[in-house]
């Protein structure tokens, strides 16, 4: 046994975290948090940082939009984020996921059907930019796909646990197969998963060391 002489210091248990998704938190950590934006302006500044730091045709993804949060109420429109870019795809999130704002190379990434519900047309038959429900599903699953790719966005969730004290977590993943649990060490992190399809599978993705 090893006896340790902490003076007035105190030992806490590391923390658990029994429902999480780190890959949708690290998406938010990785692209550009619209949260807490206060204006359109406010907004686009953000969006044109991100530009700035991200090589051309790489796509700009903006999340959490809130209308009550930005004092004019409303989305960056189109043109408005065509201006910021007419080489980078561009998004902008709303909080909810049941809607967003694109430009125009965006529109031409999603390639969407004209006549797909949702996605909003202008008096003139012209795309507005607006995508909502049922379109935003047909958008995310275009842009959000989840693959191997995401590592990058749950090792970023990882380094804040264990900066915050959290040294266990629990997530669910949705494979459509059977269910499955099976628990991985990710940077420092004992991570279980409930899972359905394989361990080898999910081990892989979450690239177990």
């Amino acid at each position: 046994t090893r006896h340790l002489n902490l003076g007035d210091k105190t030992v806490l248990p590391g923390f658990i975290d029994t429902h999480m998704h780190p890959t949708h938190v690290g998406k938010v950590l990785l692209n550009v948090d619209l949260a807490d934006g206060e204006s359109v302006g406010d907004i686009l500044d953000r969006l044109a940082a991100k530009k700035n730091s991200t090589s051309a045709g790489g796509t700009i993804l903006g999340l959490n939009f809130n209308y009550d949060m930005v004092r004019e109420k409303r989305l960056p429109t189109l043109q408005e984020l065509n201006q910021l870019s007419s080489s980078h795809p561009i998004i902008v999130l709303v909080y909810d996921v049941h809607s967003a704002m694109v430009n125009s190379r965006m529109l031409e990434l999603l390639d969407l059907p004209d006549d797909l519900e949702g996605y909003i047309k202008g008096e003139n038959g012209l795309p507005t930019g607006l995508i909502e429900d049922p379109a935003i599903a047909t958008v995310l699953q275009k842009l959000l796909p989840d693959n191997e790719d995401d590592i990058a966005y749950n090792r970023a969730i990882y380094e804040q646990l264990k900066d915050a004290g959290f040294d266990t977590m629990f997530i669910r993943c949705d494979w459509p197969v059977e269910e499955t649990i099976g628990t991985a060490h990710i940077d420092g992190v004992s991570t279980t998963m409930n899972f359905g399809g394989s361990a080898k599978e999910a081990f892989k993705f979450f690239e177990k060391e």
